[in-house]
């Protein structure tokens, strides 16, 4: 019997195996992955969106627009810490939510988060990074960089604080994001970016601060 080819989905995931191991450009593959989802995506009504993004609209996602109440969540971080949102509540909380540990635009973001602290701390600001990564993965992430804010793992249950905050993709990771949330626990900034770009995080201490 003459073997079928393999699937789109399928050779995406195979190349993002062998993309691991060899270092190639990892965000090019999920890129390529969630293009291979996209005929499925329409046939279930999914409004069409550009590559790496999904259905992005104006300060707001899937399930959260600014002046909605920001949902309470707790994940473990690196460092093996634990971070609740409410648990800062009276500060302003930047939750940066990014696609995949070690891929390339990931590995630039996270050293410019780091580099912009001073303006952070300065506008009594606490940032977090987030991803579907799991905490091992993450903590040498974090190492291999050298960043010493906490970047979270929504792992399990899988990306249930992305799906909450409208930010999980279909290919099941989480879109990379920026969102705002203001000293009361009230969303004030949202923007959510192509895979391959780094989002500007000025914008957003900009709207905390009014």
């Amino acid at each position: 019997m003459k073997a079928s080819a393999p699937s789109a989905w399928a050779t995406a995931m195979i190349s993002s195996k062998g993309a691991e191991h060899l270092g190639v450009r990892l965000d090019e593959h999920i890129a390529f992955a969630i293009e291979a989802l996209r005929p499925v995506v329409n046939e279930l009504g999914i409004a069409n969106s550009p590559p790496g993004r999904s259905a992005p609209m104006a300060d707001q996602t899937r399930t959260l627009k600014v002046g909605d109440p920001a949902p309470d969540f707790t994940l473990k971080g690196t460092g093996a810490t634990k971070f609740t949102l409410s648990d800062h509540r009276g500060k302003n909380v930047v939750l940066a939510f990014f696609p995949a540990a070690f891929s390339p635009v990931c590995s630039r973001q996270m050293p410019r988060i780091q580099a912009e602290k001073t303006k952070f701390d300065s506008s009594d600001v606490v940032v977090v990074s987030i991803s579907v990564d799991n905490t091992w993965a993450l903590d040498a992430f974090a190492k291999q960089l050298g960043v010493e804010f906490p970047i979270l793992s929504d792992f399990y249950p899988h990306g249930a604080v992305s799906e909450k905050y409208g930010v999980l993709h279909q290919a099941g990771v989480a879109e990379r994001a920026v969102i705002g949330i203001d000293r009361e626990g009230t969303v004030r900034y949202i923007e959510v970016s192509p895979m391959t770009e780094i989002p500007d995080t000025e914008p957003c201490l900009a709207a905390l601060k009014h």
